[in-house]
């Protein structure tokens, strides 16, 4: 089975206690997938909490090593990490038009580097995180 828990973290005040009781009801093997935005990210590292996906329900900020904690505090198997951006909107273009022109050897590796799956804005703003693990 494969259990998807996105953007649900960032609203939870004890998060490793919610997690517990979902494994509970997992078999071995099963798969996790975990995705937060990450304070360690572009968007939140210029706009802080102006950030217009930053409001007051999220109650935590939380960056790849948070998640990687998680892992090994629960004993899951880290099978897959990365970053997920949301590319719907001009807004995201523009900040990596403005990315590649503050850095653009750094943001040309982090293009070449990424995975093959991911989107060139994944690496280059890192603005969401994901985990996949195993029971």
């Amino acid at each position: 089975m494969a259990l998807s828990i996105n953007h649900v973290l960032e609203h939870v005040k004890e998060p490793i206690t919610m997690l517990k009781n979902i494994l509970e009801n997992l078999s071995k093997d099963d798969i996790i997938y975990i995705e937060v935005p990450l304070h360690t990210g572009y968007s939140f590292k210029t706009q802080k909490y102006n950030w217009s996906l930053w409001y007051d329900e999220h109650l935590a900020l939380y960056s790849m090593n948070t998640l990687e904690y998680i892992a090994s505090k629960l004993d899951l198997e880290v099978l897959d990490k990365g970053y997920r951006n949301f590319i719907s909107d001009n807004y995201n273009k523009r900040l990596l038009i403005k990315q590649i022109l503050k850095n653009p050897i750094v943001t040309f590796k982090n293009i070449l580097t990424r995975k093959t799956y991911q989107l060139k804005l994944d690496n280059v703003l890192k603005d969401y995180g994901f985990i996949v693990l195993k029971k």
